[in-house]
């Protein structure tokens, strides 16, 4: 097989130059452009000699998806296969671990692979990717567009499938409205509060844009495309299933915002007195810090309704603004995770025996890096980490019952049919015949996942969701 790539290989002349006495220096050997989606990285310890025994190696990929897991390290050497993303700069953190599972000082630190041919263009410099609300925590979050992480060659285009309106649209209804507002951070950004990132700008979408009822619940694909130059968000495509719909939004040039906007800067101050309700309503919350915040909350809408037209005063007020909404994050954490720490083990032991069931020896690997990522977690009490393995284990364990899942809901369609209140009942008819006979005769996920979503849409609207500002959610 053919690999147009460029192996990376320092000389050691320079590298002795370079080097930093304080740290383990690795020698790595790789291909920095590679056409393939796996990768070889060849690693070992510099001078194995002097190091101590017990060292552990792990490579990471930034954007937090994908992990090797723990191995031995040493100066005999060891390779490492990587997993890349399709046409991508793939960034990965090299950490190295004591016998004791402590995380030791190394050089280098994190490595890059390109993959596919576009290798001249220039990187993403920042993560983009909108915010969302996550129904489980109820919290306000950035998510990363799949495809517009940090370092994506330009021009990059992100996606984000799957999510789900919290209002409704009615048709020809202005008041109707469903705000996607986009944000860019560094490498900490993807899970935080989206208001601790950079805010570029707010796509709105009204009743008047949809030619017919977009109920609450419904999903939708967002799309954020940049320019080849600065990675600037040139324009969004929201995309609703149900209507085969898609709706094509402009971004302003100017939409980086040196100016605060008085209108969105007031939205996030309504958003943290959200926040502090919800909070106040928590058993075992610390109930002075919380009205230490409501307090200084206060104090923050009093200076920005005096000064809302004053740069230096909104630039404050927003600052202000950050450093309450972690100390709330903080707040939250401390009596969330409980809960939290009993859900991620939940689903970890449910995909062990779907696995066990199911899996491959690739999902195997899979678990096992998970299993590693979550002990690690919970030894660090880290609740953005904790929630984002939750979040894998979900994943995966989904992928590996899917077909399984749908033939329940064909199933469930069959036998409860005439309990039903249908939309249309004739189509419906038609459709769990269509996949009663697939599940009789070929179950795949790729044929049953239409017909499910036909019959889901044709479902009645029975439940709302609680105000979200008109969010997307997850």
């Amino acid at each position: 097989m053919q690999r147009y790539a460029s192996t990376l290989k320092v000389s050691e002349k320079v590298a002795d130059a370079t080097r930093d006495a304080g740290k383990l220096q690795l020698d790595l050997s790789y291909e920095s452009t590679t056409v393939q989606t796996m990768e070889f990285i060849a690693v070992k310890l510099v001078d194995g000699n002097t190091a101590p025994n017990g060292l552990q190696l792990e490579l990471e990929r930034t954007d937090g998806t994908w992990a090797s897991g723990r191995r031995p390290l040493d100066g005999k050497g060891d390779v490492v296969e990587v997993e890349l993303n399709v046409n991508a700069v793939n960034s990965f953190a090299v950490q190295v671990y004591d016998a004791q599972g402590n995380r030791l000082a190394c050089e280098p630190e994190t490595i890059n692979i390109i993959q596919g041919t576009q290798v001249s263009a220039a990187p993403l410099p920042s993560n983009l990717g909108i915010e969302i609300l996550r129904k489980d925590v109820n919290k306000r979050v950035f998510l990363v567009m799949r495809g517009a992480e940090k370092n994506q060659p330009l021009p990059a285009t992100g996606v984000a499938n799957g999510l789900r309106t919290s209002k409704e649209l009615r048709p020809g209804n202005a008041k109707d409205v469903v705000r996607i507002p986009i944000y860019e951070g560094g490498d900490d950004a993807p899970g935080s509060l989206a208001i601790l990132n950079e805010h570029i700008y707010d796509a709105v979408i009204t009743g008047n844009d949809v030619p017919a009822l977009v109920p609450a619940d419904s999903q939708v694909d967002v799309t954020i495309v940049t320019d080849r130059s600065a990675g600037r968000p040139v324009r969004m495509k929201v995309f609703f299933p149900h209507l085969d719909e898609e709706i094509e939004i402009a971004i302003p040039s100017d939409s980086v915002q040196g100016e605060v906007d008085a209108e969105w800067l007031e939205n996030e101050l309504n958003n943290c007195a959200e926040q502090i309700d919800n909070l106040e309503e928590q058993e075992g919350i610390d109930a002075a810090a919380v009205e230490d915040a409501r307090t200084e909350l206060q104090r923050l809408r009093d200076r920005f309704e005096q000064n809302r037209d004053d740069y230096d005063a909104k630039k404050e007020v927003l600052e202000h603004l950050k450093t309450l909404m972690r100390k709330l994050d903080r707040l939250n954490a401390e009596t969330t995770w409980p809960a939290l720490l009993a859900e991620m083990k939940d689903v970890y032991e449910r995909l062990v025996k779907a696995n066990s069931e199911l899996g491959n020896d690739k999902t195997t690997m899979l678990v096992q890096n998970l299993k590693e990522r979550m002990d690690r977690a919970i030894a660090e009490k880290n609740m953005r980490v904790a929630q984002g393995v939750k979040d894998e284990l979900h994943h995966l364990f989904f992928k590996l019952t899917e077909v399984y899942q749908l033939i329940g809901v064909i199933r469930h369609c069959s036998e409860d049919f005439r309990t039903i209140q249908w939309k249309d009942a004739s189509k419906a008819t038609a459709l769990v015949e269509r996949g009663r006979g697939m599940v009789a005769s070929d179950p795949r996920v790729e044929t049953l996942m239409p017909i499910c979503r036909e019959l889901w849409a044709l479902m009645p609207d029975d439940e709302r969701p609680a105000n979200t500002g008109g969010l997307l959610t997850d």
